[in-house]
């Protein structure tokens, strides 16, 4: 990550609101466990599009629908500018990834630690 200050008058345009990709993954197994490293049971995925939502919102969300042992990734959607659940989406993660039912032998060292974020925050919607 790099940080870079910016002078607030460069900003042209701004808006409430953004289009929001979220996974709920339930059931899996911890791939860090040492008896799921070889054949760990995958993650069933629930996939919601929460539309025109700030990020507070989308917690709130969370909050109040994610189930016991539940494991969460959330995006914002930059393609289409206005999808529909039909759509296919082009997503920037934000917090978590797509990554829980990938073999985590191949994951990158960035991967392994958004996958054990995403994991540290099972069932929780706080942040660490």
């Amino acid at each position: 990550m790099q940080v870079t200050g910016i002078d607030e008058r460069k900003l042209r345009r701004e808006g409430n609101g953004v289009y929001f990709f979220v996974f709920i993954y339930e059931g899996g197994d911890d791939p860090n466990e040492p008896s799921s490293v070889d054949g760990y049971k995958s993650w069933s995925v629930d996939s919601f599009l929460l539309t025109d939502a700030d990020f507070t919102e989308v917690l709130a969300w969370l909050g109040d629908n994610l189930p016991r042992k539940a494991c969460y990734s959330v995006g914002v959607v930059f393609d289409p500018a206005r999808p529909t659940a039909d759509a296919e989406v082009d997503v920037k993660w934000v917090l978590g990834a797509d990554l829980l039912n990938s073999d985590p032998r191949s994951w990158t060292s960035v991967e392994r630690r958004i996958a054990e974020g995403m994991l540290s925050r099972r069932h929780r919607v706080s942040m660490p």
